[in-house]
């Protein structure tokens, strides 16, 4: 575990043939220990005791049960993780495990990306002969995402009516989820529904708008020129809540690719997608229950605070409700 400057903590994790356990047990072992302390019982605390220290099993198991004891009535500090995962690890829902259900969670697909993701809340200023650096107030990571700045496609491929029929009103009459004083004309959302966008439609709106939501069949790639993507600066945090949206392909010894990666490389602040393949109707009720409890939430809600609860809203929780990730940086509403 590395720990970035707070609130955020980086949790990198490879695949076990490429780290030694013993020795990052042997280095860290009461910090592991103390950090999970809520989730380990009496038996664990002894057998570790044990473990560490065989001649002094005893002494040992004391200072770890003193520890803990003095743990139990602090707060838990809160902080966002981001996971940093390897290509055998992505696949899976790392962010529904136990210990993980009460945080925001989002993933990188490297520190590299998490360094380039942070330097995108700053822009450079002269200040004379010195450049200064200061936050960007155009960047939705820090301005927030506009409630009214929001541009969808729904049901491009026109043959997902149930889908459509479940979100049309609300997408076309007005930003149904956000209360608003604005006129309707003023309120309402832009987007394409029920036939397929232009890939300038989609370049303009990535690169203008502050949330692209997109429900439809896979990531919506094909309506997207992945090339000239990536010579834009993506404004937009993106919600693509197709068919392994999320899912990254493995080939060979290479590492994993898709079309998230290249939202990531334009400067996407934010991407949410599915990690496999969903049924059209648990989806739709993760989306509705995410949308509406964000958008209502008003101003200063994040996003990721609304994962965990809208995961609740699927039939099936393990399995479709464990599908959504996301990847990026935390975003909130302006």
């Amino acid at each position: 575990m590395i720990t970035a400057p707070a609130p955020v903590i980086v949790v990198t994790i490879v695949a076990p043939a490429s780290i030694d356990l013993e020795m990052t047990v042997a280095v860290f072992p009461s910090q592991a220990v103390l950090s999970a302390s809520p989730l380990l019982s009496p038996q664990h605390l002894s057998s570790l005791a044990s473990g560490l220290c065989p001649g002094a099993a005893e002494s040992s198991l004391a200072t770890l049960q003193e520890a803990v004891l003095a743990l139990k009535d602090c707060a838990e500090p809160r902080g966002h993780v981001i996971l940093v995962l390897d290509k055998y690890l992505q696949k899976l829902p790392w962010e529904n495990i136990s210990c993980l259900r009460p945080h925001t969670v989002t993933r990188m697909p490297s520190l590299h990306f998490l360094l380039g993701h942070c330097a995108l809340r700053e822009v450079s200023v002269l200040l004379g002969h010195r450049a200064l650096t200061e936050l960007d107030p155009e960047s939705v990571l820090n301005q927030g995402v506009n409630p009214q700045e929001v541009f969808y496609v729904l049901n491009p491929d026109a043959n997902l009516k149930d889908t459509e029929e479940r979100f049309r009103e609300w997408f076309t009459r007005e930003s149904a989820f956000c209360a608003t004083d604005l006129p309707l004309s003023e309120s309402a959302w832009q987007g394409v529904c029920g036939a397929a966008p232009s890939p300038d439609q989609i370049q303009q709106a990535v690169t203008t708008k502050d949330l692209y939501i997109y429900v439809g069949h896979g990531a919506g790639a094909r309506f997207l020129n992945s090339q000239k993507l990536l010579k834009q600066e993506l404004h937009a945090a993106a919600l693509l809540f197709g068919c392994s949206s999320a899912a990254l392909a493995i080939h060979g010894e290479l590492e994993g690719t898709g079309v998230i990666l290249n939202y990531l490389m334009a400067g996407c602040p934010l991407v949410l997608g599915n990690l496999w393949d969903v049924t059209d109707r648990d989806i739709d009720r993760f989306t509705k229950a995410l949308l509406q409890s964000w958008f209502s939430a008003g101003c200063g809600a994040g996003l990721l605070d609304h994962m965990a609860s809208s995961r609740q809203a699927t039939y099936l929780k393990h399995l479709i409700g464990a599908a959504p990730v996301v990847y990026g940086l935390p975003v909130s509403l302006k």
